[in-house]
């Protein structure tokens, strides 16, 4: 009899010549490698964004924003979400009031919700770009319970002011007071909202603040303003003309305080109207931003021939 013969058909691997266990072995390297190859590139991407961050918050120390902005958005190519890239990219943006602001201000709360500070800085950039709607919907993201804070009332009773909800804005700076009683910032707003009181005695005692506030260089130029825009709405001609001279010559002063000193005269048929004019116009000159101001005040005024003739 013919001995047992196995008939069982050959293995893939005894066809190939591999041993399954080097197989195995193979693949699991196969994997190791990719895992740690993975993990190397993303050590180089982390370490890559701090590095590119701290060349950025350099570049901020020196004053070279163009170079800070261009380096955070190559930490954005690297990593979109970077908390630390898209607060400073927002913050630069604010910084100069560009359009985009208010979106990467969004993106910074969306990356970290409930951070009260970033809402804060989100409602005040929405202020200052005319977003008022925007800003209150805003502050409404703010919790009942987390309202009552400085930061909060502050920024509140600036956009009740915009929005002219008077008593709103009396109510938010008066709790920033208690909140912060020893601030001269917090008292001055309190002081020129209650220049609009009913109450005699209220108003005498903002208007004896805030001349003391004009003693104040650093306080002096919104003192000054608040007092100011008191006695136009008086329609009191007198003090109006002594307050905008007084005004335009603080050193904060801006080209616009000029001009309202100027449009006083202009108001009031004072003989100084045309010397002052004249000096605005050769002061305009020395800034591009000046002499687009004073373009736009003397077409106003029915002077673009004027215009025409002193900028041609």
């Amino acid at each position: 009899m013919a001995p047992n013969q196995d008939n069982t058909p050959p293995t893939l691997w005894k066809i190939v010549g591999i041993r399954p266990l080097w197989v195995v072995i193979a693949f699991v390297s196969v994997i190791l490698i990719f895992f740690a190859s993975r993990w190397g590139s993303q050590k180089y991407n982390q370490s890559q964004q701090v590095h590119l961050l701290k060349q950025a918050q350099e570049f901020e120390a020196k004053g070279d924003f163009r170079s800070a902005i261009v380096t955070i958005r190559r930490v954005l190519q690297l990593n979109p979400n970077n908390l630390e890239a898209v607060r400073m990219l927002a913050l630069q943006a604010e910084r100069f009031n560009s359009p985009v602001a208010l979106q990467w201000m969004r993106r910074l709360v969306e990356l970290e919700p409930g951070n009260q500070t970033n809402i804060i800085l989100w409602a005040k950039c929405a202020i200052r770009q005319g977003e008022l709607m925007v800003a209150d919907q805003i502050l409404v993201r703010i919790p009942e319970k987390q309202r009552q804070t400085l930061e909060f009332h502050r920024v509140a009773g600036l956009l009740a002011i915009q929005m002219r909800q008077y008593p709103a804005a009396e109510f938010h700076f008066a709790k920033a007071q208690l909140l912060a009683p020893d601030s001269k910032q917090d008292r001055l707003n309190l002081v020129s909202i209650r220049l609009l009181s009913a109450k005699p005695e209220v108003v005498q005692n903002s208007l004896a603040a805030l001349e003391q506030f004009l003693a104040d260089p650093q306080l002096d130029l919104e003192a000054g303003r608040s007092l100011l825009s008191y006695y136009q709405q008086r329609n009191d001609t007198a003090k109006q003309a002594e307050l905008s001279k007084k005004v335009y010559q603080l050193p904060r002063a801006r080209f616009s305080d000029y001009l309202t000193y100027i449009q006083i005269l202009h108001n009031t048929g004072s003989k100084q109207f045309d010397s002052e004019l004249a000096r605005a116009r050769a002061l305009a000159l020395q800034k591009k931003e000046s002499i687009a101001e004073m373009l736009a005040w003397m077409n106003a005024r029915d002077m673009a021939k004027e215009a025409y003739e002193w900028i041609a």
